[in-house]
């Protein structure tokens, strides 16, 4: 399947990025934002397919949702790298990294025009495209929330704690899932919603946090949260656990030094802490399936697409 990003035959990201590709206007930002479009694993248009009602699985009402939603995280990205100031993402470069800060900024601005294209000119109905752009604008500002947030919190790393992890979290990557979830179930319950998509997001962000201390990804990764003392479960975790570890942190200064800090996380149970604590938000979510009455059909596909998530290999040794 190559480039396609599918699941179960049911989500190909190859329509996904031909309908951002279209919502961009066809113009000079086209040509540039087209240098970075590549279908990737769509994990969200593939959780949105799964949580969907039939009607809205149908492709001429998913594509156009989960190609909105598609188009709201690559936008997010797009800030990211502004403000991290990262000009590759896996490997491909950033748009900041080709046209420097201001034209992404303007291009991330062309892209975030596309979520409005792609819904208004769908076939949902007037009611439900006011829905979909409802959730879409408030994941927006929610996750411009979570960016300050971090913004802020970053610049006091001693205080760091799980409950602003869990805030940051949630505004950054939950709030997205939570989207994903209510695009597809206009009448569904937004509370539950929200809860189900606030712990995939840290489901996802405790293994993301994992394998920031994998020596054995890019180099130019590897420790990066360590490195710039940036929000991390197992930081925290490190802080409360072992005696004088951000001053450890903060005299780190080569790779062996972080490689010391991580085998000292590993020593006081940090990292098989934070494994078993993502497997106890999948657990959570799945208890909460049958509350919003997902199918029988759709249950296992959405704990598969969990599984994948828990099983994404870190090759970390002591």
């Amino acid at each position: 399947m190559s480039i396609m990003a599918r699941m179960n035959g049911s989500v190909d990201g190859r329509v996904i990025y031909a309908h951002i590709d279209k919502s961009l206007g066809g113009g000079l930002g086209t040509k540039k934002i087209k240098k970075i479009l590549s279908p990737g694993k769509c994990l969200r248009p593939r959780f949105l397919y799964h949580f969907a009602k039939p009607k809205y699985q149908k492709s001429s009402l998913f594509y156009p949702l989960a190609s909105a939603l598609e188009c709201l995280h690559l936008y997010t990205l797009v800030h990211d790298d502004i403000i991290d100031n990262d000009t590759t993402r896996r490997g491909i470069p950033t748009l900041n990294g080709l046209f420097g800060n201001n034209q992404a900024i303007i291009l991330g601005d062309i892209v975030r025009a596309g979520i409005n294209s792609l819904i208004l000119k769908s076939l949902l109905t007037p009611q439900e495209k006011i829905y979909s752009l409802e959730i879409l604008t408030e994941t927006d500002r929610v996750v411009n929330e979570g960016q300050l947030h971090q913004e802020e919190v970053e610049t006091k790393p001693n205080t760091f704690s799980q409950a602003i992890w869990e805030s940051v979290v949630w505004e950054k990557t939950g709030v997205l899932f939570w989207a994903a979830i209510a695009l597809g179930n206009p009448a569904g319950d937004q509370a539950l919603m929200r809860e189900i998509g606030k712990h995939i997001g840290f489901l996802l962000q405790t293994k993301d946090d994992i394998w920031d201390f994998d020596l054995h990804q890019d180099a130019n990764r590897a420790f990066s949260d360590l490195r710039s003392l940036s929000l991390n479960w197992l930081i925290i975790e490190g802080k409360r656990r072992i005696p004088g570890f951000m001053k450890k942190v903060k005299n780190a200064k080569v790779t062996k030094d972080f490689q010391a800090i991580a085998d000292l996380l590993k020593k006081a149970g940090v990292v098989e802490s934070a494994e078993q604590k993502a497997i106890n938000h999948k657990k959570k979510i799945l208890t909460l399936l049958p509350k919003l009455r997902v199918s029988k059909e759709n249950a296992p596909h959405i704990e598969r697409e969990l599984d994948a998530i828990l099983v994404i290999k870190t090759k970390y040794k002591k």
